[in-house]
């Protein structure tokens, strides 16, 4: 049994010794990434790209805005961040930036070579869940290198807005409510937007899968009109009505009061 375990530990410790940069033109202007070997095939890894605005200050408890555009090339080869939430002992992941500037997405892609026609190829879309308070798309556990590698799947995963900052409502233009799934729907657009530049296949080709707390999303992804086509979905856990998620404004209003002066609170 112990031969196993170490096999597969060297299997995927040199999966990932190789480690040269690439970057790639996107709508926003160019990122760099790194190309991994990882079961023998090449990919690419794009960490902490940013979907967003930062949300801070005026924007904080506010509804996300696309990032328009970045300036030189955008170093995403290692950058980790996690939205701002409670701490839990033991499920905390280290090396993680916790800030409100989080507003992220991680890529694995199919390597290719500059220039090089490729058939597009599908994407899966990843939300962690972790009930709305806690998660991130940074989690060591989400890492999508191997799924790209045995599929041949562009993997895509995203921080979104938690617990208070994500889910205050005042029910006003300033804290809406609900912005952690305005932030989700940013993302998914970004991904909709940058597929034709990238040579992802079409959304109606897409499967999307969320845990726990994105599983009540991604029902509502299915179940409502959405400008993003959402053909397929995979719910790992939880329902869209369920009583453990919903907050009226008469209850979230008290809950984040504290938060709006020294969000260190949280």
């Amino acid at each position: 049994m112990w031969s196993k375990i170490l096999t597969l530990m060297s299997l995927l410790t040199a999966s990932h010794c190789t480690q040269d940069t690439v970057e790639r033109e996107t709508k926003l202007g160019r990122v760099m990434g790194l190309q991994l070997d990882v079961l023998n095939k090449r990919i690419e890894q794009y960490q902490g790209i940013p979907y967003a605005e930062p949300p801070l200050g005026a924007r904080r408890f506010r509804a996300s805005i696309p990032l328009t555009t970045w300036n030189g090339t955008y170093n995403a080869t290692s950058r980790r961040t996690a939205c701002p939430q409670r701490g839990y002992s033991g499920i905390s992941p280290t090396g993680i930036n916790y800030t409100e500037d989080c507003l992220h997405l991680h890529v694995w892609t199919p390597h290719r070579e500059q220039n090089q026609h490729v058939e597009p190829v599908p994407v899966l879309v990843w939300i962690h869940g972790g009930g709305f308070t806690h998660g991130t798309a940074s989690n060591p556990n989400y890492n999508g290198s191997i799924l790209c590698a045995k599929t041949g799947f562009v993997v895509v995963s995203m921080n979104y807005r938690l617990d208070i900052l994500g889910f205050l409502d005042a029910s006003s233009v300033e804290a809406p409510g609900n912005m952690g799934l305005m932030d989700q729907t940013l993302a998914l657009e970004w991904d909709s937007r940058e597929r034709q530049v990238l040579r992802w296949r079409s959304p109606q080709s897409d499967p999307i899968w969320r845990k726990c707390g994105g599983h009540e999303r991604s029902c509502s992804y299915a179940i409502t009109a959405q400008s993003i086509p959402i053909p397929e979905c995979c719910l790992l856990s939880g329902s869209l009505y369920s009583i453990d998620f919903y907050d009226s404004p008469q209850q979230s209003l008290p809950d984040g009061s504290p938060c709006v002066k020294d969000c260190e609170l949280l």
